[in-house]
């Protein structure tokens, strides 16, 4: 009888069990950010002339009324020839293009007491189409910024903003910036007024040919901006160059304060021998220009 009893409390436990994890209530899943992103375009076949589309588009949001978007490229490149937004935000609020930028607001039409929600979890919801025409090649940046997503509440929702790019060079003539650094007689965070400082980057060639390249190093304390360029170098395929230049500040700014200094790689897109071409790559660093004596 004992065993018995063993036999059914073991059996009535292993239902319970089952029942517990068959209805159980699964754990809140953390909230996901939404995630507003233009398209990145990778194409050699798009030569000028060619006609291209880039959406605009938003994942994972929920109860959203509307959007904002500023929107920029390179004009050289590319040139805007239409652009259309996506149902359900087909109530335009104001829409300007201009040389190289785009500004547009849309929202679903008023009254709306429910808003957008995304379909499926990972899957984007295109807002809006810009159409170009290619005019000419390179890589140009499809920089999406003062961007607002608007809930239903009328509150802003918090959102990532990816940018996207166009890039149609062929691939055997590609090199890029792989790291950069800056080089003082103080901690690298410092750039010394008097002593004179190294900025250096190294390049490497991702095509097939040799090619010539150089680093433009940008240096800007938010309302002066200097360019410093190096010498062009050759560099085989697959192997990395350092170039390099010297810089005292004292030379571009008189003031203190903080400073943010980019590296960008150029390099010979054509074969013509000129270093007509910017990387996708830009890297950038934030630095104090403080009154330390050599």
């Amino acid at each position: 009888m004992r065993g018995k009893i063993k036999k059914i409390a073991l059996v009535a436990s292993l239902i319970a069990s089952f029942l517990a994890l068959t209805f159980a209530t699964p754990a809140a899943l953390a909230p996901v950010t939404p995630i507003l992103a233009a398209e990145e375009i990778e194409n050699t076949a798009l030569v000028p002339g060619s006609t291209v589309t880039a959406n605009i588009t938003i994942t994972d949001v929920e109860a959203m009324l509307g959007y904002q978007i500023w929107l920029s490229w390179d004009p050289t490149i590319l040139t805007i020839t239409a652009v259309s937004t996506e149902f359900p935000f087909t109530y335009d609020w104001g829409t300007f293009i201009g040389d190289g930028y785009l500004y547009m607001v849309y929202s679903f039409p008023l009254p709306e007491k429910d808003g957008f929600y995304s379909a499926e979890p990972g899957v984007p919801k295109t807002l809006a189409i810009i159409t170009f025409t290619v005019k000419g090649y390179g890589f140009c940046a499809l920089d999406l910024y003062n961007t607002i997503v608007i809930h239903i509440s009328e509150a802003p929702i918090t959102h990532i903003v990816s940018d996207g790019y166009f890039l149609n060079v062929p691939v055997e003539r590609r090199a890029d910036l792989v790291h950069r650094r800056a080089d003082a007689q103080h901690p690298v965070w410092y750039l010394n007024k008097w002593a004179t400082n190294t900025l250096t980057g190294y390049v490497k060639n991702i095509g097939t040919v040799p090619t010539k390249v150089k680093v433009v190093f940008s240096l800007t304390d938010g309302m002066t901006t200097s360019l410093i360029t190096t010498n062009e170098d050759t560099v085989n395929p697959g192997h990395v160059v350092k170039v390099s230049v010297t810089l005292t500040p004292d030379d571009m700014f008189s003031g203190f304060g903080y400073y943010y200094w980019t590296a960008r790689a150029f390099y010979d897109s054509d074969g013509d021998g000129t270093t007509d071409m910017a990387g996708t790559r830009t890297k950038t660093q934030h630095l104090d220009f403080l009154p330390i004596a050599p």
